[in-house]
C-alpha cells in the first residue's frame, strides 16, 4: 500500500485506491520489467528504495488505480477510506491538511467548526480520532495542537509539527454546503438549516447569532417573513445548543415599528453573550402564487 501511495502521490493523484499483479493485457509482453523491488518506508517517493535490474515475469507486472487527480493542495480537505475526496454534508472522513492528516492534540469542537467553515460548510457536525482506514500509514501526520478561540480559522492557533500516531488523526463530519449567505436561517443543533414550519431552531443573521436585546413578537414576526414563513410562531433565549460558541453574535438590538423587516432598526456590534441567543420558529411556509390571464377568444 505504501509503495501503491507514493506511485499514485508522484502522478499527482490523492493516493493508492488498489493494486493488484497480473498479465490480463496482451500489450505486457512488449514491454521491458524495469523496476523490481520497490520497497518504501511511507507515502512520499523519496522514501522509497528500488531497483532498476529485475527476476521477474510479465505475470508479476502491477496493475494500480488511484485516487483523485490533485490540483493545488487545498488546505483542508475530507477523504473517504480510499483517499477520494468527500464534497457531501454529513460524511464522516478523514481530515487531511496541505494533504496530511491532523492530529486530535488540543482539538475540540470549535476546531471542527473553524474548519468545516473553511471548507465551505456550516459547522462541525461532530469528530473523533481513530486509525480505520489502512491509507492513513500512507499520509504524513501535516498538524498538530489545533486550539481555537471561536470558530474561525483565523482565531486558531497550531504547529505543523507533529509528536503523534496515527491512531490520533482527526476524523470529521460537517453540516451542510454553504452557498452565498442568507440575511437569516435557523439552524438545529448541529449547524444544519431548518426548512420546516414550526421547528423552534437557532435564529442566525449573516451567519451569526441573533442578541435577545429589543427582541419582541414584531420582530420575530419580521424575521420570519423574512425567511418566507407566514410570521413568528414563538422564539426565546437560551444557551441550549453546544454549537452556540462556534458562531459570531452579528445581530443586536433589533426594534421593529411592524412585522416588515424594512421597519426594524438593528446594531451590527454586540454587547451579548450567547446565553441571550435568540431561538425562533415561524409559522407555515408562505406559498408563492402564480397569475394567470384567462382570454375569452369565444366573443
Amino acid at each position: 500500500g505504501l509503495a501503491a501511495a507514493a506511485i499514485c502521490k508522484k502522478m499527482n493523484f490523492t493516493g493508492g485506491a488498489s493494486w493488484t499483479s497480473d498479465e490480463s493485457f496482451e500489450i505486457q509482453s512488449s514491454y521491458e520489467i524495469n523496476l523490481d523491488d520497490v520497497d518504501c518506508e511511507s507515502a512520499e517517493w523519496e522514501n522509497c528504495t528500488f531497483t532498476e535490474e529485475d527476476n521477474c515475469g510479465h505475470s508479476e507486472d502491477v496493475f494500480l488505480s488511484c485516487g483523485e487527480k490533485r490540483g493545488s493542495t487545498e488546505l483542508f480537505s475530507l477523504v473517504d477510506s480510499e483517499g477520494n475526496k468527500i464534497s457531501e454534508e454529513g460524511q464522516l472522513g478523514l481530515l487531511l491538511y496541505k494533504g496530511g492528516t491532523v492530529c486530535d492534540d488540543s482539538f475540540d469542537g470549535l476546531a471542527a467548526a473553524a474548519i468545516c467553515k473553511k471548507m465551505n460548510f456550516t459547522g462541525g457536525a461532530s469528530w473523533t480520532s481513530e486509525e480505520s482506514f489502512e491509507i492513513q500509514s500512507s499520509y504524513n501526520i501535516n498538524l498538530d495542537d489545533v486550539d481555537c478561540e471561536s470558530a474561525e480559522w483565523e482565531n486558531c492557533t497550531f504547529t505543523e509539527e507533529d509528536n503523534c500516531g496515527h491512531s490520533e488523526d482527526v476524523f470529521l463530519s460537517c453540516g451542510e454546503k454553504r452557498g452565498p449567505t442568507e440575511l437569516f436561517i435557523l439552524v438545529d443543533s448541529e449547524g444544519n438549516k431548518i426548512s420546516e414550519e414550526g421547528q423552534l431552531g437557532l435564529l442566525l443573521y449573516k451567519g451569526g447569532t441573533v442578541c435577545d436585546d429589543s427582541f419582541d413578537g414584531l420582530a420575530a414576526a419580521a424575521i420570519c417573513k423574512k425567511m418566507n414563513f407566514t410570521g413568528g410562531a414563538s422564539w426565546t433565549s437560551d444557551e441550549s445548543f453546544e454549537i452556540q460558541s462556534s458562531y459570531e453574535i452579528n445581530l443586536d438590538d433589533v426594534d421593529c415599528d411592524s412585522g416588515e423587516w424594512e421597519s426594524c432598526s438593528f446594531t451590527e456590534e454586540a454587547n451579548c453573550a450567547h446565553s441571550e441567543d435568540v431561538f425562533l420558529s415561524c409559522g407555515e411556509k408562505r406559498k408563492k402564487y402564480r397569475l394567470r390571464l384567462c382570454v375569452d377568444t369565444t366573443a
